[in-house]
């Protein structure tokens, strides 16, 4: 975008100052858009989730499509007016860009808004930590309103370079928020679903002790079942251990999750790992359970 008064008499210098400016926009765009994508988390709608958050994800998503519509559009005006350099020209760029600026910090704005709703319905999340997130999500939120506000007072090519800048800015040094976001939703299902296994042990261990107990000798079980039974429990035990150990390796993990940018996809990727194990272990405290259940119903 370029400054053109009523005589058109630019000096060349000034021209290619202009276009240099129009040049940066494009370039902050294709960088904000790559650091958009890379943050991207999946907002799939399922018949579990609440109303409220079904209208989050279809916002997020309305977002999407109008910020594509409104850089094509950019992308139109912008080679229009580096062909023809016309006031026109001129004025329609600025007004697409500014166009294409709003719609992009629509789609920030309901990206964060769907963080916060998926972690305000997740299951395991620990209060505290629900709590604390949604204070910095909702600081990045009231940010970026703001920043929307702000860009119809831009002016000239320069100012709408600036704007575009802060915005960039912002959302890198808020990217490790978002990435403990789904961090801690990721957590909160690991949790949820160790405790719904332990609760599983628990009354297995409780059938166990009660059949042990028991004195009717038509009911009582032989020393050699009651030992497979006892291994069976004890290997099921130990998994829910290990699993024990792992949720804590990703506890750990999290709190620094957001202390450093550079490393927070590291960081999350080995939470993610931990997670994994976590769940692997559960899954084999199930299938020795599982041993358990049989040996019980199995007749000598």
């Amino acid at each position: 975008m370029m400054l053109i008064n009523a005589t058109n008499k630019l000096s060349k210098l000034k021209v290619w100052k202009v276009l240099f400016i129009l040049l940066l926009t494009f370039i902050v765009y294709l960088r904000f858009s790559t650091l958009v994508n890379s943050q991207e988390i999946e907002f799939e709608e399922t018949p579990a989730q609440s109303e409220t958050l079904s209208q989050v994800f279809s916002a997020y998503n309305r977002s999407k499509q109008r910020y594509e519509d409104a850089h094509r559009e950019y992308i139109i005006a912008r080679a229009a007016y580096i062909k023809f350099r016309t006031l026109k020209s001129r004025n329609d760029a600025r007004d697409a860009t500014l166009n294409m600026l709003e719609a992009r910090t629509d789609v920030i704005i309901y990206y964060v808004q769907a963080l916060k709703a998926s972690l305000n319905e997740a299951v395991g999340v620990p209060s505290s930590m629900t709590d604390s997130l949604n204070l910095r999500l909702d600081e990045e939120v009231d940010w970026f309103s703001e920043h929307r506000v702000s860009l119809s007072s831009a002016a000239t090519p320069e100012d709408l370079a600036q704007d575009s800048l802060l915005a960039k800015v912002r959302f890198e040094n808020a990217s490790s928020l978002f990435t403990e976001t789904s961090a801690a939703i990721s957590l909160g299902r690991s949790i949820d679903l160790r405790e719904r296994t332990v609760e599983i042990f628990s009354q297995l261990r409780s059938k166990v002790d009660e059949i042990r107990n028991e004195n009717r000798e038509e009911y009582k079980f032989g020393e050699e079942k009651l030992q497979t039974i006892d291994r069976w429990m004890a290997e099921a035990d130990s998994r829910l251990f290990r699993s024990s150990e792992k949720i804590n390796v990703a506890e750990n993990t999290i709190v620094n999750l957001g202390a450093d940018n550079k490393k927070a996809k590291t960081s999350y990727n080995s939470l993610i790992a931990a997670l994994e194990d976590s769940k692997q272990y559960l899954a084999e405290s199930l299938s020795y359970m599982n041993e358990v259940i049989n040996e019980i119903y199995t007749t000598d």
